[in-house]
């Protein structure tokens, strides 16, 4: 028999992964058996179990929201899988055609540590299932992750405040903001023991990062974290002033990110021009194109034009 093809597996976990989120009751690993089409050719029940073992353990780790509960069967109980709807989809609004594009893109561009963009892009709907990419998809960048990157990503999503051991001292955090600068990965949050935000190498925390529930803090919508230098005002050209234009409802996220540097010009709908100075004009481009049609560059005119010649070579 050949080697399973990785395609080949990710389209069974898929395909489990589907079924999991489309049954109103567990399933047990029997009915999944005869249900899967990528385990019909597997004829022997060690066989079967040994991979359901494995593609379990995936879909555990890529949705986090595996259910297992116990069902009677006519025998005895036994385990019986589904997956949490709730925690399964991401609390999004809608995307459109366009936007899963302009993500597609970033996710075929740019690599973070070992695993893609796909799983959430498949969350989004923004993948045929196989998740493959298109051949010869090389991507321009590779972001390694430190050990732990992944779990404080979910606790700022969360709002869960998390505990760690930095300099030999035990440290209970809210965490707010993760940055790259210079291939390295830090964090900033609220320190409880310091009663004030400071900023963590993450690669210098020591053991297992514990997160409490999720909705454990409260983050003051008024808080500006004013972590490292933003990439667009990294060593590059000459310092200009960018004007962007962004929609209401992304006015705050831009603010975080640019850590109280930019002046803000409120609009009567509720958007706003922000004015900030840039000095490496690729970095500013990517901040802008972070936020699909939801903003614009407005100025300097010789970047926009630019940006806009750029965007249309790709169509």
């Amino acid at each position: 028999m050949s080697a399973e093809s990785p395609v080949d597996a990710r389209e069974r976990v898929m395909s489990l992964i589907l079924a999991l989120l489309h049954t109103e009751t567990a399933l047990t690993a029997d009915e999944l058996w005869e249900r899967i089409p990528g385990y019909a050719r597997i004829t022997e029940k060690p066989a079967f179990l040994r991979a359901f073992a494995r593609d379990k353990n995936d879909v555990r780790k890529h949705t986090g929201a595996l259910v297992v509960e116990t069902v009677q069967t006519s025998d005895v109980p036994v385990d019986g899988y589904r997956i949490d709807r709730n925690k399964y989809y991401l609390d999004m609004p809608p995307m459109s055609a366009d936007e899963l594009a302009a993500l597609r893109l970033a996710s075929m561009l740019v690599r973070i540590g070992d695993n893609s963009a796909t799983d959430g892009l498949l969350r989004l709907g923004g993948l045929e299932p196989t998740g493959v990419d298109p051949e010869g998809a090389v991507p321009l960048v590779n972001v390694e992750t430190a050990g732990g990157t992944g779990d404080l990503f979910a606790a700022i999503t969360d709002r869960a405040t998390v505990h760690f051991s930095y300099s030999d001292v035990e440290r209970t955090v809210n965490p707010y903001l993760l940055e790259l600068k210079g291939g390295r990965w830090y964090l900033s949050g609220h320190d409880h023991g310091h009663n004030e935000v400071r900023i963590f190498r993450v690669d210098r925390i020591s053991g297992a990062i514990t997160t409490d529930a999720a909705g454990t803090f409260v983050r003051d919508p008024d808080l500006v974290v004013r972590g490292l230098t933003p990439p667009w005002m990294y060593s590059g050209g000459e310092p200009v002033t960018a004007r962007i234009l962004v929609d209401a409802d992304h006015v705050d996220w831009v603010i975080q990110q640019t850590g109280g540097r930019a002046e803000m010009e409120r609009l009567d709908d509720g958007s706003a021009i922000l004015s900030m100075t840039a000095t490496h004009y690729d970095n500013l481009r990517w901040f802008v194109l972070e936020l699909l049609d939801h903003g614009e560059l407005l100025e300097p005119v010789e970047l926009r034009d630019e940006l806009v010649s750029w965007l249309e070579a790709l169509v």
